[in-house]
């Protein structure tokens, strides 16, 4: 059959496989995704169910990169995280520090200074990582640019913003609906069945050139 004629199970199917293959765990994940989102939610279970799908896809597709030794251009560096860990200390330091004078301009102990730079600095480039992994997933160049980057990188914030409980209960008619669910998951799907094309066809680009030459190193060594 040809991979026009597919159904959307076909393509599932496939995907899981060649995850499996690349790193189980990932393949896990999407499956995990999948089976929550044919199962209906029990009542009052329905933002948790949204959470455990958006986690696993969010999961699946920042980690896919490094499945697939593919590394993008951002830069390294801490976590923002590291930095924020950090300011509860510097805020003890300074105990009297007001930084909601209304001022145009508020002065700030160095060190404070200091600590916001690299934070900002670490936001910045863990930004330019995942457009830079996108990029390097979804283009020979590394645009990130492209239009199928920012729908990744679309995708990728949705399922991180919902993949989170929020600091209020979420009402029932907010929660993204199956639907939405359904349609970013299938956008995300079509998207890997791109890049796992891509590495299917150089594999077998590459196989037939490794046979290729073993055949005319035979030939020679038979020639000779």
């Amino acid at each position: 059959m040809s991979e026009s004629g597919l159904t959307p199970d076909d393509r599932q199917t496939r995907l899981a496989s060649w995850l499996a293959e690349k790193r189980p765990d990932l393949a896990s994940m999407y499956r995990t995704a999948r089976d929550l989102l044919a199962t209906a939610a029990k009542p009052g279970d329905e933002r948790t169910r949204v959470s455990h799908i958006c986690h696993s896809m969010r999961e699946m597709m920042n980690r896919l990169p490094g499945a697939l030794g593919i590394a993008g251009t951002g830069g390294g560096g801490p976590r923002s995280s590291t930095h924020v860990r950090r300011l509860p200390a510097i805020a003890a330091r300074f105990p009297n520090l007001d930084l909601r004078q209304e001022v145009e301009n508020v002065p700030v102990p160095q060190a404070l200074a200091v600590l916001l730079d690299d934070l900002i600095k670490a936001a910045v480039a863990e930004d330019g990582r995942v457009a830079a992994n996108a990029a390097a997933l979804l283009t020979d160049d590394g645009n990130t640019k492209h239009p199928a980057v920012r729908e990744w990188k679309d995708l990728v914030d949705f399922f991180v913003k919902w993949a989170h409980l929020h600091d209020a209960q979420s009402d029932v008619q907010l929660i993204p609906s199956d639907n939405d669910l359904r349609q970013r998951i299938e956008l995300a799907e079509a998207l890997m069945d791109g890049i796992r094309a891509e590495f299917f066809d150089s594999l077998h680009a590459i196989e037939d050139l490794l046979a290729e030459a073993n055949q005319l190193k035979d030939g020679g060594e038979q020639d000779g």
